[in-house]
């Protein structure tokens, strides 16, 4: 059904929560970079919602479609409705509680790095590997597997552990480790093993190490997190910020002067390319074409400590974060605009989209906003506008824009308020909710005082002792016939047709007696929003002389 330019207005669906919204061509899979992080669908489990325990470490999707949790008080298999939890009380296996971090080897076995050592999954089964099955250090913090099938562990410690063939080996201090303590350790596809640690970070390349520190450009030495990208560029996250690195040098990251000297805990790139990083204290940092976004606590955000990042086989991206629950990002049909993205208000009224593509909202309290190419620019009562008031936008045939207030009638052209009609130049009321211009220049307004037409500047107002149903208009909609019709509050419709008017009320089968909006289609239908919903009637049944008037049947 073709619509007209301007929106179905439904009856008081404008919640102080939304500002905008429309349904888009498609989904793209992947969150879409040109929006805002808060115009993704957000949602948060936490120890209420079945999560043993608030801190989310890791997150990780096995081939079987489950998501992976390591929280500090067990690991957590979630199928997206409900949390299963294994812990030291219902799993052997498990000498801690603490999950540090979770993969799925290429053999499909599922590995843990945990406080208590080391867990293997496979078959539902799980095994426990602690000093006794030959694990040197039971204080583990990372886990990887090579491209040879090694896994290469982390501790808290005891440098870096190797598992291959059933053996266990070391990489210490002694080995040329600046220090024990690993947080994090990736494999590159030079052949390369990267170890962040608390003094520096290592490669470990053909059998030989090489520490890399400030001296060498790292902005700090204690190395919280590395990735590597599609380039082969390697982003490293330290406590004093992000740098990357490449052909053997630390590069300045051009847009670290957003992002300052916050400690960075993770990386990750989705689908569309976008770099997603959690920080320490910052909440979730999001960088798209040199476009920096952060979103934390102030924007809703439950933690300000995010810990981890992953996308999921289904387009979500996860969040894991110290203290604030496992958090889903999620791309919808819809697009929401609030004062987050720039809206002088989120109670919104009218929205009309004009013939160059702007979107005009019509707030409760905040003006009128122009959504285009991205960009919200508001009118105000500080820009000219009567009132902030704003209930009816309208297209003038030369481009400017009429705009129906709580205190009587503006012009917008060429970017500025140019003029504005109320009582004092023969408006019936100020209140205007309806404004429509004819394509021979005539131009009704419809307010709190009834239907006014105004021709060469001479105004002519129709109340109900001319015909009108009720002197409160809220729509006037001319169809290809020039016959308008005129939406009311409390008095339903009416047709002015030949400079006769005609009512129709629930006593004629009208479907509601408050008609906020009416537009008609291609095939000779009338569509109405009332406080009820939206309706359809035939315009031929409203004619009086049709066999089916009074209205036989009506679409609610």
């Amino acid at each position: 059904m073709p619509m007209s330019r301007r929106c179905v207005a439904l009856a008081r669906v404008s919640a102080a929560a939304v500002a905008a919204l429309w349904i888009a061509a498609g989904v793209a899979s992947g969150l879409d970079p040109q929006k805002r992080i808060s115009q993704f669908s957000y949602q948060v489990w936490q120890s209420e919602d079945g999560l043993p325990q608030n801190t989310v470490q890791h997150v990780q999707q096995t081939r079987d479609g489950y998501l992976w949790i390591a929280t500090q008080e067990g690991l957590v298999r979630f199928d997206g409705v409900r949390f299963d939890v294994f812990d030291k009380s219902n799993t052997p296996a498990l000498k801690s509680n603490d999950i540090f971090q979770i993969i799925e080897a290429r053999d499909g076995v599922v590995w843990a790095a945990t406080r208590g050592g080391l867990v293997r999954l496979a078959d539902g089964v799980f095994t426990g590997y602690t000093a006794r099955e030959g694990l040197p250090h039971k204080f583990l913090t990372c886990i990887t597997e090579a491209p040879d099938g090694t896994l290469w562990i982390g501790t808290l410690g005891d440098g870096a552990i190797t598992l291959k063939n059933g053996r266990f080996g070391v990489l210490t201090v002694g080995d040329g480790l600046p220090t024990g303590v690993i947080s994090d350790i990736r494999t590159t596809a030079d052949g390369s093993v990267w170890l962040a640690t608390g003094a520096g970070l290592v490669q470990r390349k053909n059998g030989r190490i090489r520490v890399y520190s400030t001296a060498d450009g790292l902005p700090h030495n204690d190395v919280r997190s590395i990735m590597e990208d599609t380039d082969g560029t390697l982003w490293i996250g330290t406590a004093a910020g992000l740098t990357h690195f490449s052909a053997g040098k630390f590069l300045l990251f051009n847009e670290s002067s957003s992002l300052g000297n916050i400690p960075v805990r993770i990386v990750y790139r989705d689908k569309h390319g976008s770099l997603w990083i959690g920080t320490d204290g910052a909440g979730l940092v999001r960088m798209h074409d040199r476009v920096v976004e952060r979103f934390g606590s102030r924007q809703g955000l439950t933690s300000d400590l995010v810990v981890d990042i992953f996308e999921d086989r289904e387009d979500n991206l996860w969040v894991g974060t110290d203290g604030g629950g496992l958090i889903r990002l999620k791309d919808t049909p819809f697009t929401s605009f609030s004062t987050t993205e720039g809206l002088s208000h989120n109670q919104v009224r009218p929205v009309l989209q004009t013939r160059d593509g702007s979107l005009w909202i019509g707030t409760e309290g905040g003006g009128l906003n122009r959504l285009k190419d991205g960009v919200i620019t508001t009118w105000d009562i500080a820009q000219g506008l009567p009132a902030s008031m704003v209930w009816a936008p309208h297209e003038g045939r030369d481009g400017s824009l009429w705009v129906g207030t709580q205190r009587g009638l503006a012009q917008i052209k060429d970017g500025r308020v140019r003029k504005a009609i109320t009582t004092r130049d023969g408006l019936p009321g100020d209140i205007v909710r309806a404004v429509f211009e004819a394509p021979d220049g005539t131009i009704w307004i419809g307010s709190n005082g009834g239907l006014t037409r105004v021709v060469h500047g001479s105004f002519t107002t129709f109340t109900t002792s001319d015909g009108l149903s009720s002197d409160n208009v809220y729509a006037i909609h001319e169809d290809r016939d020039r016959v308008l019709w005129i939406g009311t509050y409390g008095g339903g419709l009416t047709r002015l047709k030949d400079g006769v008017f005609t009512r129709y009320t629930v006593r004629e089968g009208l479907f509601d007696d408050v008609v906020f909006e009416v537009l008609d289609d291609e095939s000779g239908n009338l569509w109405m929003s009332c406080n009820k919903g939206i309706f359809r009637v035939s315009k031929h049944d409203l004619d009086p002389g049709s066999p089916r008037w009074p209205m036989a049947s009506r679409t609610g």
